[in-house]
């Protein structure tokens, strides 16, 4: 159990930035350094806000999921609550950022991709769940299908001349579609 656990944490992990690699090459190819340039920084951002949107609530949900299962729905619940309160005050962190310290030009992608905050905080108490519940595979599960509607998404973009924006559309639709996959997998596992 512990090795297949591992392997499919590893692969989960792994998944992210073998795809986000070939997005990064085939904006650099298709755009130019410059757009590329632009795409990492505020993915970079991004990641620091969603970092925050989960403070480290995982780990301490998994930590009480494992060890007093009874009380499983309380945990989910306080979970789910501190989620909603973290995540939306580093949306808004990540939105006054956003609005005094980026170019006006890259406002609206920002704030497309503001959209993936919340999700990410509620994304960490899904996590956690599986990883109390030694379900470690249905995070690979969920992490492979955001990341190949994130690549799809990609090359649509591309291919409809969305540039930025249609990228930062991409990313938070499958932000979406891991969150709903997410729950969905919950449910079936006998989640409250």
């Amino acid at each position: 159990s512990l090795l297949a656990n591992g392997i499919s944490m590893l692969a989960a992990r792994v998944l992210v930035p073998v795809f986000s690699f070939a997005i990064n090459v085939g904006i650099a190819r298709a755009y130019g350094a410059a757009t590329l340039g632009v795409y990492i920084h505020l993915l970079a951002l991004l990641l620091i806000f969603q970092a925050a949107a989960s403070a480290g609530m995982n780990l301490l949900l998994t930590r009480e999921l494992a060890t007093r299962p009874e009380e499983s729905a309380a945990h989910l619940g306080s979970g789910r609550s501190f989620a909603l309160l973290s995540g939306s005050v580093a949306t808004l962190a990540f939105l006054a950022y956003s609005a005094f310290l980026l170019p006006e030009d890259r406002l609206l992608s920002a704030a497309v991709l503001s959209l993936t905050i919340l999700p990410s905080a509620w994304i960490a108490t899904q996590e956690a769940f599986f990883m109390a519940t030694r379900t470690h595979h249905r995070i690979t599960v969920v992490s492979l299908a955001e990341n190949a509607l994130k690549l799809a998404l990609a090359v649509a973009a591309y291919l409809l001349g969305a540039g930025i924006l249609g990228l930062c559309a991409g990313i938070a639709a499958a932000r979406f579609l891991a969150l709903g996959a997410g729950f969905v997998l919950m449910r079936r596992a006998g989640a409250p």
